[in-house]
């Protein structure tokens, strides 16, 4: 076989269907294995190991048979902004409207769409931390000469039970003196 395509590769959980493959490979003088994907989830175990190989072998500079072409979302940038979007999908402008892409957004849960359109693995994936109180709303209700007083449970009030009638579903509780 002169060529292979394992398209998205982020659904392999191992190199089964790799190793399928390269036997029936090795006969032709210039065989060509594609691993085209976008980024996986933490089960992709497969196409991460390959990713990450290529990556480390790219920032030593190290040449060989590999070639990896990568298009993601640029660190740090935002995932609703267009441009974010014109950065790293090569086909918005030509088969994908961007208003399509808006609806894509507006119907998953960040994570999906981060990893389905922006090829970004979990790790990647920019964590709104002030999702439920701002961080300026937050800090303008601070109080200059508060400090935490005796012990901090993450399982209940001080005395290391729960409230009664809570028993032991997840929960937070906050007490402030």
């Amino acid at each position: 076989m002169d060529l292979a395509v394992l398209d998205e590769c982020w659904a392999h959980r191992d190199a089964t269907v790799e190793q399928g493959v390269r036997p029936t490979m090795v006969t032709r003088p210039e065989p060509q294995l594609w691993l085209p994907s976008t980024a996986g989830t933490a089960a992709s175990m497969y196409l991460r190991g390959k990713v990450d190989a290529v990556r480390n072998r790219c920032k030593r500079r190290r040449t060989g048979r590999t070639a990896h072409f990568e298009r993601l979302a640029a660190e740090g940038s935002d995932p609703a902004d267009p441009a974010t979007w014109w950065g790293c999908m090569s086909a918005l402008g030509h088969t994908v409207r961007e208003a399509t892409i808006r609806g894509e957004l507006e119907s998953m849960e960040l994570a999906e769409f981060c990893r389905a359109y922006l090829n970004l693995w979990p790790d990647e994936i920019p964590l709104d931390e002030w999702a439920v109180i701002s961080e300026p709303d937050w800090r303008a209700l601070a109080e200059p000469g508060s400090a935490i007083v005796g012990q901090v449970s993450s399982t209940g009030p001080a005395s290391g039970g729960s409230p009664p009638g809570l028993g032991r579903s997840p929960r937070s509780i906050v007490r402030a003196a």
